[in-house]
Parts: C-alpha cells; structure tokens; sequence
C-alpha cells in the first residue's frame, strides 16, 4: 500500500499544476485549517465551563443544538446544489 501511495504522490507531483506555489499555500493552509478544527471540539466543553461558566446541560443543548444545525445547512445547500446546473462542461 504505500509503494501504491507513493507511486501516485509521484505521479502528482509531475504535474506542473502542484509544482505552483499558490497550490502549495493553500493547501498548507487547508491542512492547518483541518487541524485545528480537529483539534478544537474536545477543548471546546472545557473552555465554556471555566471561563464562560456555563452548566454542562447547557454545553450539551449547545452542542447538540450546532449538531443539529449543521445537518439541516448542509442539508439544505446539498440540495440546492443539486439543484444548480454542472460547470463541468
């Protein structure tokens, strides 16, 4: 498996598209963003129960409330971007 990944990371790389440097910026920067949003959610109860006071019942409606949220949004552009028509032509 990883000869197979290198073989392809390889392959990649040969593209003069991933060679640029504002390729490689923003995908640093998305690596970072997708680290740190990884790293955040356990940190997140802690932080609202030290320094904002509030109750774990109120974490708990809080987080699920976002949960939630997040499902009804990204239910909702998911359909409307089924909706659009493709720029793939």
């Amino acid at each position: 498996m990883a000869d197979s990944l290198a073989a392809t990371l390889g392959l990649a790389m040969r593209n003069p598209l991933v060679r640029t440097r504002p390729l490689r910026q923003l995908t640093l920067a998305n690596a970072l963003l997708g680290l740190s949003s990884s790293l955040a959610p356990p940190f997140v109860p802690i932080w609202l129960t030290t320094l904002v006071g509030a109750s774990p019942t109120q974490i708990g409606l809080l987080l699920t409330l976002s949960g939630a949220g997040g499902v009804l949004v990204s239910t909702a552009f998911g359909s409307l971007s089924d909706q659009l028509p493709s720029r793939s032509r």
